[in-house]
C-alpha cells in the first residue's frame, strides 16, 4: 500500500469516522421537518431535547462557554441558552481557547475575549488559537509567537509553527521540522518531515515516510519503522505497521497487536477501531488491553466525549454510553458529539 493511501485512509477515518463528532456526516435521515429548517444548526442536551432552536448557518462545538456561529454570512458567538454574546460580524473566526478567541475582519486577524472586546486589533495574515498563554502568528508569510497583551515573544521567523503543548511546539524552517520552547531556544532540531505535537512527554515523527516517537530531549523511543503514528493520548497511540494498526505505550511497547482495519486515539478509556474493507466493515469500542468493549456493528463511531459517544447504524444516529447502551435516539440529518453539555445537530 502506497504512503499516499495510507494517508488518505487514516485521515478519513478521522474525518468520517471520529468525524460523525468533528466533521459531521451526511445521512439523510426519514423524517420530515419544517422546510425553513432545512440546512440550518441548533444544539440539544443530554436528554435529547432541541435546547438551542435551528437558526444558524454553521456552528461549532462549545468551548469555554461560547460557540462559534454564523448567520447571514458573518461569525458570532453565543452562549448555552443561546442568547447572542458577541453579534456576527467577524469574517472568520475560531472557538475560544485561554481566554482568547482568533476572528478576521477585513482579511486581518485579530483577537477577542469571552467579553467579545477586541483585545489585539486585527493585524496578522493567519493567527492560531492561545496554548499556554502564546499563539502563533504569521505576518508577510513568516511564523513567530505572540502573547496575550499582543506583543512578540517569539519574533516572526518561521515558515510554519504550531502550538505549544507541554512546552514545546512545532516549527518549520525550509522542509524540516523541529521544536522550540517559549524562549525561542532550538530544543529539538528541524529535521523530521512531519511531526505530531507532544502529547503525555512524547512526539510522534516521521522521516523518509517512516514514524517514530521522540521524547522532550528529541531522544528517540521508538524507531522510525511505522507507516503511521497518532498522538499519545491515556497513555496509548495508535499506529499503523504491515497495514493493521495496533497500539503501543509510552516506553515504545505494542501492547495491543495491529490488528485493526483502521484506529483511532483513546478517548476516556475506550478507542473505537474499524474492522473489515473500507465502506463494508463496522466500527466497535475497545479498551485498553485490546478487548472489545461494544463489538463492532456501527457503519461510523465517533470518541467517547463527557460520557457519550455518537454512532451510525444502518438507519440512524445514535448517542451511546461505554456499556454500548442506547441513551439518546436524535432524529436529525447530521449530529456531533457532546461539547460542555451540549451537542450540534444540523437538518440538510
Amino acid at each position: 500500500m502506497s504512503y499516499l493511501m495510507i494517508l488518505l485512509i487514516a485521515l478519513l477515518f478521522i474525518i468520517v469516522s471520529f468525524g460523525c463528532a468533528e466533521a459531521g456526516f451526511n445521512v439523510q435521515s426519514s423524517n420530515s421537518h419544517n422546510d425553513q429548517y432545512n440546512g440550518k444548526f441548533g444544539y440539544i442536551d443530554r436528554t435529547g431535547k432541541l435546547l438551542i432552536q435551528f437558526q444558524f448557518d454553521d456552528a461549532d462545538d462549545f468551548s469555554e462557554g461560547m460557540a462559534k456561529i454564523k448567520i447571514a454570512e458573518k461569525y458570532g458567538y453565543v452562549d448555552k441558552t443561546g442568547q447572542i454574546i458577541v453579534y456576527p460580524q467577524f469574517d472568520e473566526c475560531e472557538s475560544f481557547n485561554d481566554g482568547y478567541a482568533p476572528v478576521m475582519i477585513g482579511g486581518k486577524y485579530g483577537y477577542i475575549n469571552n467579553l467579545g472586546l477586541m483585545v489585539i486589533p486585527p493585524q496578522f495574515d493567519v493567527a492560531k488559537k492561545f496554548s499556554d498563554g502564546l499563539a502563533a502568528v504569521s505576518i508577510g508569510g513568516r511564523w513567530g509567537f505572540i502573547d496575550k497583551s499582543g506583543m512578540f515573544a517569539i519574533n516572526p521567523q518561521f515558515d510554519d509553527a504550531g502550538k505549544f503543548n507541554e512546552g514545546l511546539a512545532k516549527v518549520k524552517i525550509g522542509a524540516y521540522f523541529g521544536f522550540i520552547d517559549k524562549s525561542a531556544n532550538v530544543i529539538i532540531k528541524q529535521q523530521y518531515d512531519k511531526v505530531w505535537h507532544f502529547s503525555e512527554g512524547i512526539a510522534a515523527v516521521c522521516i523518509d515516510k517512516k514514524w517514530g516517537y521522540i521524547n522532550t530531549s528529541g531522544a528517540v523511543i521508538v524507531n522510525f519503522k511505522l507507516d503511521w503514528a497518532w498522538p499519545m493520548s491515556s497513555g496509548l497511540a495508535a499506529v499503523l505497521s504491515d497495514e493493521k494498526w495496533g497500539y503501543i505505550n509510552a516506553s515504545g511497547q505494542m501492547v495491543i497487536r495491529p490488528q485493526f482495519d483502521n484506529a483511532v486515539s483513546f478517548s476516556e478509556d475506550l478507542a473505537h477501531v474499524y474492522v473489515g474493507k473500507w465502506q463494508v466493515g463496522r466500527c466497535g469500542y475497545i479498551d485498553k488491553t485490546g478487548r472489545f468493549k461494544i463489538n463492532p456493528q456501527y457503519i461510523l463511531a465517533g470518541e467517547f466525549k463527557e460520557g457519550l459517544a455518537v454512532v451510525r447504524t444502518d438507519h440512524r444516529w445514535l448517542f451511546i454510553d461505554n456499556k454500548g447502551d442506547i441513551v439518546i435516539k436524535p432524529e436529525y440529518d447530521m449530529v456531533w458529539n457532546f461539547s460542555e453539555g451540549l451537542a450540534r445537530v444540523n437538518i440538510i
